[in-house]
């Protein structure tokens, strides 16, 4: 809701998705970077901090299966900045405001000659003056369909 290059990019849902920019040879202008392994969960992971243009105070780092380089996981991190100027008054507007999703991909099958994840996970947590949210969502995959033809009537929206 926050950053709309996410889904511009096709970030979102990851290879799930066939706007994947890692399927894109020019990655619609963004750069990757390299950052080694980290340890998440008790599991070591390649992380790669994925650069676009425009991106400001939003950073995406990809995780990858160092065996299979399955996708497994995507984190965004965005901290917006307190208000500068006059801070004789300090309240909960001034502190600044971190909002952080997770994308988790897991149980690997074939489909359709693909290796897709049947789950996926969303957790997002924001932390601003006003008060903090986490949630979660959890969606278990479970029918693929490919080069499916669309009615073009699915499209047409009336007055009435």
């Amino acid at each position: 809701m926050t950053h709309g290059l996410i889904f511009k990019q096709g970030l979102m849902g990851g290879a799930l998705s066939s706007a994947w920019p890692l399927l894109d040879p020019s990655l619609r202008g963004a750069k990757l970077e390299y950052k080694g392994l980290k340890k998440i969960d008790n599991r070591e992971l390649q992380e790669v901090r994925y650069l676009p243009r425009g991106a400001g105070e939003l950073t995406i780092d990809l995780y990858f299966d160092p065996e299979n380089f399955q996708h497994v996981r995507t984190e965004y991190n965005r901290v917006i900045a307190a208000g500068v100027g006059d801070r004789s008054y300090i309240s909960a507007q001034g502190k600044e405001t971190r909002y952080k999703m997770v994308e988790e991909f897991s149980d690997f099958q074939k489909e359709g000659g693909l290796l897709l994840p049947h789950a996926y996970k969303i957790k997002l947590s924001a932390d601003s003056g006003t008060g903090s949210f986490l949630g979660e969502w959890t969606i278990k995959l479970t029918q693929f369909s490919f080069n499916e033809k669309i009615d073009q009537g699915s499209f047409r929206i009336s007055a009435n």
